[in-house]
């Protein structure tokens, strides 16, 4: 017999209900009596697939063959079992043929399970795929998002600095403003006072004029024998006086008219004269008594302007530069001796708290404040009155700890509003006059001093630092102010 051909998995495949069959018929008898090739197989308790190749060696045997065709019943075998267990003549090619077609079947089937595998494969990856797009959408409409709110934010911002811009011109207007005002008062209270000078000249006049007259109306008196009666408001004759002559009633009832303080009013007519009295002299008195009237009436329009205006009070706030020459006259310090900055210990910055704090405790040191300068960068968020009044009071506290001469000078005049509620007499307050700036008088100060004192001037203001380091003042900057007075005191 010629050996057969080399078998296969996909031939045991095809013939495995048969050789299945075959394995249990082998065991249903005695090893002995079963092929050889299937000996070493029947005592395992699991089957393994040499034993199937064993039992298709085995179908050699005819007889075996013979017992496995007994229980295989002939409807119930399939054309490869039918070949197998007959084996007519060319039956190897046609169970090749068999096998090959069942080879191409699985290998179609396991195309068929790949190409299903690769397609469920695609489809989750398009899954996926759909996912990473409505997630990279999302992202996308995330970002579109945050993008606008980006863009509101810059415009909000872009709005509120526009508005803070606006904000602060309209804050320097009202200073200008204010200053304005301030400087308006400042020329009111100069007429006033000029006013009220001239009404005391004239009333002084008038008082002059009235005491002459009282004397020449005595010396008539006396020439006309009557004694004056000093119990009399007008010096005139006493009550047991005889009978004044025609001329004495008259003239005794002029100098009662005249010894009354004159009333603002209409003059009298100049034609009409008490018989007596010299033309000249009622001519005077009645140009006086007009003038007093139209200064009488200048003063109720004055009244009229300043009946809200605070007088102006108090030894330690006064306009700088009233002297001895007049309120809005500025004053021009002589030239002093070099000076020359004060040095600071080793190891100290000029811009530091501690340089500043030396500088304040050096014996008669004068220290210059540039008000506006130092309140609005120290409590920009209050008006001007409440700034003036708590830089004042730090003010006052720092001379009573380090002892410096304090002075501070604000621009425009002074509406009574500076002093804190505490005494203020640590503390020289100066107000400028007329179109006067603070920065002038404080670079004017640091040259009236003399030159061998310490002068230290605050200011942030580039015109007045300049001005006062060429004067040899040291410099403070208002964030060094800020640290030595404690802004935390509010």
């Amino acid at each position: 017999m010629a050996s057969p051909p080399p078998r296969g998995d996909d031939r045991t495949s095809l013939l495995h209900d048969v050789l299945e069959v075959a394995l249990a018929v082998a065991r249903r008898g005695e090893p002995t009596d079963a092929p050889a090739p299937l000996r070493p197989y029947l005592r395992m308790r699991h089957r393994v697939p040499r034993a199937l190749a064993a039992a298709d060696r085995a179908g050699d045997d005819a007889g075996f063959r013979a017992r496995v065709a007994e229980v295989v019943g002939e409807d119930e075998r399939s054309p490869a079992e039918a070949l197998w267990l007959a084996r007519p003549e060319g039956w190897e090619d046609d169970l090749e043929a068999l096998v090959a077609e069942h080879r191409a079947a699985r290998e179609e089937d396991d195309a068929r399970r790949l190409l299903e595998r690769e397609r469920r494969a695609r489809a989750a990856a398009e899954a996926d795929r759909d996912r990473a797009d409505a997630r990279a959408a999302e992202a996308e409409a995330e970002r579109d998002r945050l993008r606008t709110e980006a863009d509101e934010a810059r415009r909000a911002t872009d709005d509120a600095a526009a508005a803070g811009a606006q904000a602060r011109r309209e804050r320097a207007t009202a200073v200008a403003s204010l200053k304005d005002l301030e400087a308006a008062h400042a020329r009111v209270h100069e007429e006033l006072r000029a006013v009220q000078g001239e009404l005391r000249a004239v009333q002084g006049d008038l008082r002059a004029e009235r005491d002459r007259l009282r004397a020449g109306r005595d010396a008539d008196a006396g020439a006309d024998g009557v004694a004056p009666d000093p119990a009399a408001p007008d010096g005139g004759p006493g009550p047991g006086a005889g009978p004044a002559p025609a001329v004495g009633p008259t003239r005794a009832a002029t100098g009662a008219a005249e010894a009354r303080d004159p009333e603002p009013g209409p003059a009298p007519a100049a034609a009409t004269h008490a018989p007596g009295v010299d033309p000249a002299v009622a001519d005077g008195v009645a140009s006086a008594a007009q003038a007093a009237g139209e200064l009488a009436a200048a003063l109720v329009e004055v009244a009229a302007r300043l009946r809200a205006a605070p007088p102006d009070e108090g030894p330690d706030v006064r306009p700088s530069g009233e002297s001895g020459a007049g309120a809005g006259e500025r004053r021009r310090p002589a030239p002093s001796p070099t000076r020359r900055p004060a040095p600071l210990p080793g190891g100290l910055h000029d811009d530091s708290v501690e340089a500043a704090e030396h500088l304040v405790r050096l014996p008669r040191a004068a220290l210059l404040v540039d008000g506006y300068n130092a309140s609005m960068a120290t409590w920009p968020d209050l008006d001007l009155v409440a700034q003036r009044r708590r830089l004042v009071a730090a003010l006052a506290e720092l001379e009573a700890r380090c002892g410096p001469e304090v002075v501070v000078v604000f621009d425009g005049v002074d509406d009574g509003t500076a002093r804190p509620a505490g005494p203020t007499r640590r503390v020289r307050i100066e107000f400028t006059p007329g179109a006067v700036e603070a920065d002038d008088v404080l670079i004017e100060r640091v040259a009236s001093l003399p030159a061998g004192r310490p002068v230290v001037v605050v200011s942030d203001d580039h015109r007045v630092r300049h001005g006062a380091r060429a004067a040899g003042a040291n410099l403070v900057g208002t964030a060094q102010l800020q640290a030595l007075i404690g802004r935390g005191r509010r």
